[in-house]
Formats: C-alpha cells, structure tokens, sequence
C-alpha cells in the first residue's frame, strides 16, 4: 500500500500543475529596419518604444562606397556607432527613451533619426 501511495505521489509531483506563472512572457518588442537607398536612409525617422531593435539594411552608395551610422550628438544610452558597411545588416537595440538622430560620415546630409517612446 505504502508503494503505491508513494507511486501515486511521484507520479503527480512530475505531472506539474498549471500555474500560469510558469508560462513565460510574451516579447512585445519589435524589429524595425531602415535601409540606406543611393546616399539616403529609408525611412528617415522611425518611432519605436524602448527595447525595440533597429536592424540596419546596408547596400553600397551611388559611387560604390558604403555607409556607417554615427549617432550626433552623442547622448546617453544612444546605441553604439556602426563602421562602414557595403552590403549586410547590423543590429541596434535602444534601452532609453530619447531622440536619436544619425549621420553617414560617408555623405554628408545623409541623416536620420529614432525617436523612443
């Protein structure tokens, strides 16, 4: 008897309950990207909340050069700078509220911002 009380015990010990608050969160962040078009960024402004990520879409300019992202003036918690880049994707997660504004070094007046909410 003693066997199967402890059979029994084990058994719905491992079957678990269902406490909601094992389920994790649902991620409500999202993936915005911006692409640099000839000497341009596209879109030019972008409105994300905070822990949304901007996923950089790089193609070479008009003259065969690339593009970087440097953000100006630089504030703080504004994400880091990114090299040049030709072809390929880089990813920029935003932690603060602020508005980010963003040059190519490469072309001049070639500008945007991210503004998070």
């Amino acid at each position: 008897m003693q066997v199967r009380l402890i059979v029994a015990l084990l058994g719905a010990a491992a079957c678990g309950g269902s406490d909601a608050s094992s389920t994790p969160p649902v991620s409500t962040n999202k993936t915005v990207d911006i692409y640099t078009i000839g000497e341009a960024f596209s879109p030019t402004f972008e409105t994300i909340t905070v822990g949304d990520t901007v996923r950089w879409n790089f193609s070479s300019g008009s003259d065969g050069q690339g593009h970087n992202v440097r953000f100006t003036p630089r504030i703080q918690g504004a994400p880091n700078d990114l090299p040049v880049h030709s072809t390929g994707t880089a990813l920029s997660i935003f932690t603060t509220r602020g508005d980010f504004h963003y040059v190519c070094d490469v072309h001049p007046g070639m500008l945007g911002e991210v503004s998070v909410q």
